[in-house]
């Protein structure tokens, strides 16, 4: 009952107490305070005798609970502690604070400014403050969590004269501004007089065409004083719910800006918090081209105030009329010389790039991005004149010109720069064909040779006069798989010359081949080469819609195909091959067929198959058709079919928005959903379904929910959840908002005082990199506390930080640990890192943290990720220090990232002691190309395997094994093909073992 209690399910409670004589303890009414389950707290005063203790309400207090803190005061004799205000402060709950101080005469208000203080909650501040707390409890050891620029000069500006380290408060400015901004700034302290603004938050607005309609074209300009004043009554409601940004956004209007500030001017504003809305302002209008909005914001509105990012928007968007009225006319009131020169490269603004190569140069520390956008956008006069200009990072800049492509700017840096040969991106050029590329390399290396998937690459692009100069002229040698990319990408002229100059092939030219429509070289095959195919030919071409290849290979082949080929041609809605198959062939097919086409939306399909067809399907069809939004799917399944669907339906449903299949499920359906379906409703911003869900379903959400409405940026959600769940958790969503760059969830949240992980944000984004020195001596001094708590791994593992890493390394270096140690944890963090996708993080340590170790586990934790990218520079860079050929396919075959798993099939040869457990592997995820391979390249235990695609439902797997190897009939699972409903695989058992009864 307890636990019941504390998770707030009254009526478990309910029937625990009337069904069960165990009872309940104090614990119960304290946990169900704490957690703000006020029902519950008044049922068991009501119903039990066990009552509670000071943690009640304590405890309710500290997390906010308002209504149960009044509650309990009012009828219950246990209070709380003194200290219980300052938990409150601590967490940022203004109303409760302002409850306590007035009502519980034991309350600590010293302690609770204190502990305000540390956490930055400066409405809790101002309060205590009011109430006659006139010192600040400012000492060495307080430490500012909060990140806002603004309110630490207004903590400055406040109380600099009272406590002179106050001032060290104005550095935590680096947590949210460009060092270059918080620079320029200082240089300028009169700009900290120039505006205003409160903290005012909106709410996402309804009626929204009317309201752009009305404050577009409807705002009166004298006239009319009738329409003057009703227009002003709509509008005042209007803007009571719009920032000037938001207005803006939705209407491009500035007539709504201008009424906007009429009604609640910068004056009236916290200067600080004005800024930040005249930044984002000019930003946007900027970035639009309106430069009639930008003129009305720099010099009326705000007419002395920095702009800290309008240079970067305006160049971003290829706006030259703005940029030069901007430098005309405000030059010392814009921040530029940094990144803007970014966007318009990447745009590929010409005109802008050439105006800012004139008039700007860039911050040092800015000048190695903007060379890799030049690079990236192959702007050659931009890279040769930063080259020229400074000391530019070439080798960044020529990586970045291969990725983009950029061969003639590659080509430049390469002519002009020591650069070394493990930066060439061989097979990158060999995929476009640059022939002229890289003979010109190789003059510069050459005793370099390609990593031999080049010669894949061009054979699968069907470059064959780059493939005729790797194999002339570096002797780069034609295999299997140079063959089969070739055929399976088209190239018939490449396949001949193939055939010409010996190169072996395997069954995967055919297969390939013939899965991607190329009849042609299917035929030149068959009458040319011996290798022949698989039943995999016509099950990929049924799969594609080839039906005219499917023919061919029935006439002309004897390899068949499997149930699959049925499957998957019904779920991509290939009627004429599903009707061919079926009367043609005898592997028919598998539930997986009218589930597939369920899922797709397919509704002739499935009725076809309900009529000719005796496989049926499974709850994953009207599973998937709900999911994907397909009701009239839905609708006939649950008229005409008895399998019905399981709480995946709805949850799944709601998730993608499908509110009319939500609650046609509701009204028809009895499976109902879990709290994932308003999970994922909010997490994915659909409001009107989390509404809806709240109204008329009782499972409700997770604790965590808010914290993903909040990382994705769906304010309204967010401000919903806040106000009518519970259950949701507070302590993460200011910290997503923030680490995802939004800032009206950050200022709404920041209103509502939901707390801040601030050791992530400042990890994260405010190291400093130079400059500001008392900047970086409160870091120093933050981090200090914060590192000697955490390891290297650890401190990745919190906050994905690079530079807290290095950091951490900069206090205790390598050299100082004990080798062993600290190869475990080289080790430990190349694989945490890689995991994550994290190649800057991974270059870093193997490259300059410990440049020689051997590492163990970094290909797995790549593998298993999926990173593709990670795992080529894994190889092409360090192939040597990387172990590989062990269980790192596993994981990409488990989690199905099929393009790793094929590129490791390419590059890598599982140990012999391995092979046993990625054969299972492949087997458990279906892979047959994989099962495939390991059977015909090694001696590999079969049974295994089988055993395995059984459990994991893989039946075409298991249906392959079973043809060609030797096994025994008691490892065939026939309940579990009865369970699924294999009806096409248990005959063929049965056909292999006549004499077995299930």
């Amino acid at each position: 009952m307890d636990g019941a209690a504390h998770a707030s399910h009254l009526d478990v409670v309910k029937r625990l107490h009337a069904n069960r004589s165990e009872g309940c303890t104090s614990s119960a009414m304290d946990r169900a305070a704490s957690s703000g389950h006020l029902e519950v707290v008044k049922w068991l005063h009501v119903n039990r005798r066990e009552g509670c203790t000071v943690n009640a309400m304590n405890r309710a207090a500290i997390n906010g609970h308002i209504e149960v803190v009044k509650w309990l005061h009012e009828n219950r004799s246990e209070g709380c502690n003194a200290d219980t205000i300052a938990g409150a402060a601590e967490n940022g709950h203004l109303k409760v604070v302002k409850w306590l101080h007035k009502n519980q005469g034991e309350a600590n208000a010293r302690l609770a400014m204190t502990k305000a203080l540390q956490r930055s909650r400066f409405e809790v501040v101002l309060y205590l403050h009011a109430e006659g707390f006139e010192a600040l409890a400012f000492d060495d050891n307080t430490v500012f969590h909060d990140p806002c620029w603004e309110l630490a000069q207004w903590l400055m500006a406040n109380h600099a004269e009272q406590h002179s380290n106050v001032h060290d408060a104005v550095s935590m400015a680096y947590v949210c501004h460009h060092q270059g901004v918080v620079e320029a700034e200082i240089k300028c302290p009169e700009r900290l007089q120039d505006s205003g603004g409160s903290c005012h938050i909106t709410h996402a607005f309804e009626k929204e065409v009317r309201d752009r309609f009305v404050s577009c074209y409807c705002l009166p300009e004298g006239g009319l004083s009738h329409v003057t004043r009703l227009l002003d009554a709509y509008l005042d409601e209007v803007s009571a719910k719009w920032t000037l940004v938001q207005s803006y956004k939705q209407t491009s209007s500035l007539r709504l800006m201008q009424y906007i500030i009429a009604r609640h001017p910068a004056a009236g504003m916290d200067q600080f918090y004005g800024r930040w809305v005249f930044n984002a302002a000019t930003k946007l209008v900027a970035s639009r081209g309106d430069l009639t909005a930008l003129q009305w914001l720099m010099e009326s509105y705000l007419p002395n105030a920095f702009m800290t990012a309008a240079v970067d928007a305006t160049a971003t968007n290829g706006s030259l009329r703005i940029l030069e009225w901007l430098f005309e006319r405000h030059g010392d009131r814009c921040y530029s010389g940094g990144m803007e020169m970014c966007g318009a490269l990447e745009n590929n603004h010409v005109e802008v790039v050439e105006w800012l190569r004139m008039h700007t140069v860039p911050r040092a520390e800015c000048v190695r991005m903007v060379l890799r956008s030049a690079a990236k956008a192959g702007n050659l006069v931009v890279v040769q004149w930063l080259c020229e200009e400074s000391n530019a990072d070439a080798e960044d800049a020529f990586v970045h010109a291969q990725i983009r492509r950029q061969w003639a700017t590659a080509r430049w840096l390469l002519t002009n720069y020591a650069l070394p040969s493990d930066r060439i991106e061989w097979k990158a050029a060999a995929e476009d064909g640059e022939l002229a590329y890289l003979q010109f390399v190789h003059s510069c290396f050459p005793r370099d040779i390609p990593e031999w998937i080049s010669t894949l690459a061009a054979a699968g692009n069907g470059h064959l006069d780059v493939l005729q100069w790797l194999y002339s002229e570096l002797g780069m040698k034609l295999t299997e798989r140079t063959m089969s990319e070739a055929a399976e990408n088209g190239h018939l002229n490449v396949v001949k010359w193939l055939h010409i100059n010996s190169c072996k092939g395997n069954t995967w030219s055919m297969d390939g081949a013939a899965i991607n429509g190329h009849f042609e070289i299917v035929r030149w095959l068959h009458d040319n080469r011996d290798e022949g195919c698989t039943e995999m030919a016509m099950t990929g071409a049924a799969s594609s819609g080839h039906l005219e290849i499917v023919e061919w290979l029935h006439t002309n082949r004897t390899e068949g195909c499997t149930a699959m080929a049925m499957d998957e041609a019904a779920q991509s809605n290939h009627k004429n091959v599903v009707q061919w198959l079926h009367e043609h062939r005898s592997e028919g097919c598998t539930a997986a067929a009218m589930d597939g086409a369920a899922l797709e939306g397919h509704l002739e399909m499935v009725q076809w198959l309900h009529t000719h067809r005796r496989e049926g399907c499974t709850t994953s069809a009207m599973n998937w058709a709900a999911r994907e939004g397909h009701l009239d799917v839905v609708k006939w399944l649950h008229a005409n079919r008895s399998e019905g669907c399981t709480t995946l339906a709805m949850d799944r449903a709601a998730s993608e928005g499908h509110l009319e299949v939500v609650k046609w499920l509701h009204d028809n359906r009895r499976e109902g959903c879990t709290v994932n379906a308003m999970d994922r409703a909010a997490v994915n911003g659909h409001l009107e379904v989390v509404k809806w869900l709240h109204e008329n379903r009782s499972e409700g959400c997770n604790a965590d929910t808010i914290a993903g409405a909040a990382e994705n940026g769906h304010l309204k959600v967010v401000k919903w959840l806040h106000k009518h769940r519970s259950e949701v958790y507070t302590q993460f969503p200011i910290t997503k908002a923030i680490a995802n760059d939004r800032m009206d969830m950050v200022l709404y949240l920041h209103a509502e005082r939901l707390v801040l992980t601030a050791a992530r944000l400042v990890s994260r984004y405010c190291l400093p990199e130079g400059g500001l020195s008392h900047v970086t001596r409160l870091l120093d001094a933050y981090l200090d506390e914060v590192s000697a708590k955490w390891t290297l791994v650890q401190s990745y593992k919190q906050t994905s930080s690079l530079r807290l890493m290095q950091y951490i390394i900069a206090r205790h270096p390598a050299a100082g640990m004990d080798q062993f140690y600290g190869r475990w944890v080289f080790n430990a963090a190349t694989k945490l890192v890689a995991s994550r996708g994290d190649l800057t993080a991974l270059q870093w340590l193997m490259e300059s943290y410990l440049p020689n170790a051997f590492m163990t586990a970094a290909v797995e934790g790549a593998a298993m990720n999926g990173s593709l990218r990670i795992l080529e520079w894994l190889f092409e860079r360090h192939g040597d220090r990387c172990y590989s050929g062990g269980m790192e396919m596993c994981g990409a075959l488990e989690n199905n990232h099929v393009e790793v798993v094929e590129w490791l099939r390419m590059h890598t040869v599982p140990r012999a002691e391995c092979v046993r457990m990625v054969l299972r592997s492949a087997a458990k995820a279906g892979n047959l190309v994989v099962v495939q391979w390991l059977c015909e390249e090694s001696n590999a235990d079969a049974e295994d395997a089988f055993v395995h695609a059984q459990i994991r439902r893989q039946w075409a797997t298991a249906r392959w094994l079973l043809t060609n190897y030797a096994l025994p009939s008691d490892r065939i699972e026939w309940k579990a093909a009865a369970e699924d409903g294999e009806l096409a695989y248990l005959q063929f058992v049965h056909s292999c073992f006549p004499r077995d009864i299930p």
